[in-house]
This record gives structure tokens, sequence and C-alpha cells, in this order.
């Protein structure tokens, strides 16, 4: 009987079974290009269920038939791949992209990768473990001078020549680095930023943990000396060692504490500026402080005088000086070339920066044996309170106040002094040095 041709509408629906086709009946010949379509399939047609576990494999994929248009998103999780089914060859250029691919779907089972004697495209095999990177190798023909442990490596200008650097290492167990410089020229680590824009600065950044005990910390070592500067966790102050000695604070409230040593001003006219603070004086500027001995020492003596004591000091605070002296005739009393010209002091460590009325500054005094009221003694003849004061800028004169209304001060004479006294005296006045 011949054949009748069947045409679709001859068919039932649900009539071809897959037991009516023969296993591999159906290739790629048998199917018009771009005859399956998502329009030819129902929705959720194409389901685990409805392929059979392990069924499309490499051998079913022809060569770059797997593109990206073929795949919809997300489609393409670990479950639905064979170990080591997926490989390059079966994959056009750039074919599976992140959208193709559900997170996590790639796993080390996914990879390609050899056995224990067999390495593979990707990974090491690890004696049933998870595999591990392949090995990179350096390509033949390239040279690496001065190759040893934790050596930076750089560039030489020479092609396929690099070279390992003895003196430029990082040990990654204890995360030192190290730049080691042995020759007699300095050795520098630079920062530098080129740009010419505003905000071009440089900066290098100490970070330590936030409980750090000892915070960040940067040391200076010559010789036998070594300088630390840190950051401790507990104050948050940044203090400055030497020698494990705590010296020098950088208090968190602005505050400056000098364990150990002085606060040394190296250039004269400069010192510690009250400015801020409220006043209308001419300068707020502390620029000096001194302490020391001075000599006494008398004025047109004829003769050498020796002295049971003869001693001065003085103290001076900005301009503001003052001074303390002491003068004892021993055996040998002084004379005068004029016994009646007033008695004068030499000596001053500063001389005075002006007078006001007769004298600069004024102080008392105290005294023994000393032959100094009367007119014999002083040149008005005053029988009061003795007082002392500062003339021609750098001369300490004895006054004799006047002991009652309308009497006249009187200034002693040299005269005085021919008894032997002891005279102690104390003063202020102000200086220009």
């Amino acid at each position: 009987m011949a054949l009748t041709q069947i045409s679709t509408a001859g068919v039932k629906d649900d009539a071809v079974t897959a037991g009516k086709i023969p296993a591999d009946a159906v290739g790629s010949s048998e199917i018009a290009a771009n005859a399956v379509g998502s329009s030819e399939l129902a929705d959720n047609a194409v389901d685990t269920a409805a392929i059979v576990n392990q069924a499309v494999n490499a051998s079913k994929i022809a060569d770059g038939t797997i593109t990206d248009s073929k795949l919809a998103g997300s489609t393409i999780t670990s479950a639905s791949i064979a170990n080591t089914t997926i490989l390059r060859g079966k994959m056009a250029n750039n074919s599976v992209g992140s959208t193709e691919i559900m997170d996590e779907a790639v796993t080390l089972a996914k990879l390609e990768h050899g056995t224990g004697s067999n390495d593979g495209k990707f990974l090491r095999a690890n004696n049933g473990a998870d595999p591990s990177f392949e090995t990179v190798s350096i390509p033949a023909g390239t040279t690496i001078n001065g190759n040893a442990d934790h050596r930076i490596v750089t560039a030489t200008g020479t092609a396929n020549t690099i070279q390992g650097e003895s003196s430029f290492t990082h040990n990654p167990s204890t995360f030192d680095t190290t730049i080691l410089h042995s020759t007699n020229t300095a050795n520098d680590l630079i920062i530098q930023n080129d740009s010419s824009g505003t905000a071009a600065g440089a900066r290098l950044t100490l970070q330590s943990g936030s409980n750090a005990n000892t915070g960040p910390q940067e040391q200076f070592i010559v010789g036998s000396h070594s300088w630390l500067r840190q950051v401790p966790k507990s104050s948050g102050n940044m203090t400055l060692a030497k020698n494990g000695t705590n010296h020098t604070t950088f208090a968190a409230d602005g505050d400056l504490v000098i364990s150990d040593g002085d606060l040394v001003i190296g250039t004269s006219g400069h010192g510690i500026d009250f400015s801020a603070t409220s006043g209308s004086g001419t300068s707020e500027l502390l620029d000096d402080y001194e302490e020391g001995n001075w000599t006494p020492a008398f004025e047109d003596l004829s003769n050498t005088p020796t002295y049971y004591n003869l001693a001065g000091k003085y103290v001076k605070i900005g301009s503001f000086v003052t001074i303390w002296g002491m003068i004892q005739i021993g055996g040998t009393q002084p004379t005068f070339t004029n016994n009646t010209h007033q008695l004068k002091i030499a000596g001053l460590p500063f001389a005075n920066d002006a007078t006001t009325g007769y004298v600069g500054g004024a102080g008392p005094v105290t005294f023994q044996s000393w032959n100094i009221f009367g007119s014999t003694y002083n040149d008005y003849g005053a029988n009061g309170v003795v007082t002392c004061g500062v003339t021609n800028s750098t001369r300490i004169l004895f006054a004799v106040n006047p002991d009652a209304n309308g009497g006249i001060r009187g200034t002693a004479r040299r005269k005085s002094f021919e008894g032997g006294p002891i005279v102690t005296w104390t003063m202020s006045y102000r200086t220009t040095a």
C-alpha cells in the first residue's frame, strides 16, 4: 500500500510522544534554524523534570552554540551544570555574563582542574581537598637578578629582566618593610605631590588599631640615642620619650608639658607672648629672665680697701631688675680722692633706663656702725630713714630722708665710710637691656 504524507493537521495533539521517537532521531538537521523559539515553548515547559539527569553534556552542545542571546537572565545555577561540563570550546566569546549566572552558581567543582598527577587549566588538585589555584610560572626567558626571599622586585629597564632588591624587603610573617642604605649619603623617603591644584597636599599617615595601648608610634634612633613619639590610647596625648623616659607631652587639651628639661628661647627678643590676654600695655612679650651675681665697687678710690664681705645678687624678669648688695669693710678702710663728694657704688649688672626725679628705682637700707647722719656725713645734714636709688644710669647712691616736715633729703658723703660700717640694701629698677 502506498504511503500518504501526513500533515500537521492529520496528527492529533500529543500523538507524538517520546516513545514514538527513536533515540537520537531528532538532530540539528531535523530542526530548522530558529524553529524552536520562546513562543514554541510553553512557560516552564522545559524544566529539570523534562531533561534527564546529565542529558545535556558537553557532547550534546556544538562548539560556540551557547551565546548570551540564548540564555535568559539567572538561568544557569550550580544544579544546572554537571561537573566539568561547560568547557571553553562550547561557549562563544563573551557569551555568559554576570546576568546569566546566579550568585554562587559556579563552585570549585564546576571548574576544570587536574588530578594528583595532572594539572588543570585553572586549578591544581589538592589530594581530595578543595583545589588550589594553579601556579603562575614566569614566562620563559625572563631573568630575576638577585632573587631571594622577601625582596621587592623592580624593573631594570632591560627587556625580560627584573631585579630583586637586597636593600628593599618585606617580611609577610612580621609585616616589616625595610629600606636598608649602606653608603655615605642621605637616605630619603619622598612623598611628593607635583600637582598645581590648591588641594595638592602630601601626607604620611600612621594609624594603629583602635584598641592599641601604645597607639601609633614613630621612632628615631642614632647611636645610643632613641626618641619615640606616640599617641597612647589612654590619654590621647602625643608624647615624646628619649631612651624610654617620657620627656615632653603635647596634651589633648592644648597644654605643653616638659617632664624633664628647659624651654630654651634661641633668639634674643623672643619669649612668651601674652597678647591673648586683655590689657592696654605697649608690650605683652616676656622676653628675658636672668639671675646672677654682681660686685659692688666704690667710685674714686685712692687706695685698695679690704672687705670682710663684698657681694651682690640680682634677678631680671623682662625689663625689671631687683638687686641685693652688701659691703662690710675689713682691716683697710677705703680712702677717696675727695671725701666730701657724694658716695656712689658702681657695678650694677644693668643700666637704669631713665631717672624719675633725682633717682631711678628705690629701696630700703640696713646698716651698722655707719656715720651717715649730720652735715659732716650727708650733704644736707638729714637725720631720717636711709634709702637707696640709681643715679647716672649705673651708680647707686644713698639718701638720708628728712626726719621732720619741711626737711631736706641729704645724700651720703664718702667720708661716712671711714669708720668701717656694714651696709646692706635691696632695690628694684627698670632697664632697657
